[in-house]
């Protein structure tokens, strides 16, 4: 068996140990945000958050490849419609596997593959974003933009980029004890 793993993973805690500015915590994170649809476009026709008002809180685990760059992620939110015509209704549940990547301290972009579950029809999107994050006594704070677009669903589902959400988001990140 060859010898090397070992060699570079003696090497990499040595680094870490030695790195006086580096956090120690488990390489899982904690999101809890809030987020809404700004703007949304379809071929029946466009809404802004004038027009109505759709809530949806999230919670994200994050698991952190390189720290304060790299991390994979899986979030879960569920919609609720919370202005328009009558009482709040649930407009549905969403799982977004995905990855963000931070290109320079504070600022992040992030690509995720929401899959809304149900109420039907199931399906499956795209979701770009990018945001910026600062410390606060608890963790960070961050603030986030994005734009999901559907790609492929049940019967009844729109065609792939036939709409538009222009999503904004805010909440809290924490670093998990380990």
């Amino acid at each position: 068996m060859p010898r090397w793993p070992i060699l570079l993973l003696a090497i990499a805690r040595a680094a870490h140990a030695d790195s006086e500015t580096e956090e120690h915590h488990s390489p899982l994170e904690m999101r809890v945000s809030l987020e809404a649809p700004l703007y949304s476009h379809a071929s029946a026709g466009s809404t802004s958050i004038t027009d109505e008002l759709e809530l949806e809180p999230d919670v994200m685990i994050s698991y952190v490849i390189e720290a304060h760059r790299l991390s994979l992620d899986l979030e879960v939110g569920e919609s609720v419609l919370v202005s328009g015509d009558g009482a709040p209704a649930r407009t549905g549940t969403v799982v977004r596997p995905g990855v963000a990547y931070s290109p320079v301290h504070d600022l992040f972009v992030t690509a995720l593959l929401p899959v809304h579950l149900e109420p039907s029809p199931a399906l499956l999107g795209l979701r770009l974003g990018a945001g910026f994050d600062f410390r606060v006594p608890f963790g960070k704070w961050f603030v986030e933009a994005d734009v999901d677009f559907p790609l492929v669903g049940a019967t009844g589902a729109p065609d792939a980029f036939a709409e538009q959400a222009f999503v904004i988001a805010t909440g809290a990140l924490f670093h998990l004890p380990g």
